[in-house]
């Protein structure tokens, strides 16, 4: 088994130990495909295929606010992120998309642990053909100085920052359940830091 595919395993089993009970089922899942598939980092244009991205959850320094994207072709509120396309390296995967789709430069993950782990499933209207995607979404803070533009407009109509109220309104107009749990573990975060201050 290539290093690439050992150092991914390792991270999910790190990121296992976290998870929430409705998340053992598809972190086993992904595990499996790892496994079992020595390309698994490809993208291959097929019925049934599975693909690998990585994303970014950009959130302010205070925690208030973090940055959504509607993605026109798939219609819904998405991080910054894309498709692995070879690159085994997923954090720079994460960080080179939210640079391509904001214009977000010189941005440091908070962890190189996830902070969630959810699978797409689409229908072969979207891509034509039918696939999931396991995206690993990683945390990340705006840095000092910078503001976020629509920098591929094919791809995104809108940008907008949310709390985790607004942004739980947003994504109930186009119901998304891996969202759903990023924004709760994001209010989770969000407690956490003001109960220290």
């Amino acid at each position: 088994m290539s290093i690439h595919r050992q150092s991914l395993l390792q991270l999910l089993k790190r990121y296992e130990q976290t998870v929430l009970s409705d998340e053992k089922e598809v972190v086993s899942e992904f595990m499996q495909y790892v496994l079992e598939n020595q390309d698994c980092f490809e993208r291959k244009p097929m019925d049934d295929a599975k693909h690998i991205a990585a994303s970014v959850l950009l959130i302010t320094r205070d925690f208030k606010e973090a940055l959504f994207l509607w993605h026109t072709k798939i219609g819904k509120w998405t991080q910054p992120g894309g498709h692995a396309d070879g690159n085994p390296d997923l954090e720079s995967v994460a960080l080179k998309e939210l640079e391509e789709e904001t214009g977000i430069v010189g941005t440091q993950l908070v962890s190189s642990v996830p902070l969630d782990i959810y699978r797409f499933d689409y229908p072969p209207e979207i891509f034509g053909y039918r696939k999931s995607i396991y995206n690993l979404c990683f945390l990340a803070f705006l840095p000092d100085g910078q503001e976020p533009k629509i920098m591929e407009p094919e791809k995104c109509k809108e940008m907008r920052w949310a709390t985790p109220e607004e942004a739980v309104a947003m994504i109930q107009v186009v119901h998304h359940e891996g969202v759903a749990r990023l924004i709760k573990k994001w209010q989770v975060l969000t407690k956490k830091k003001e109960a220290r201050t």
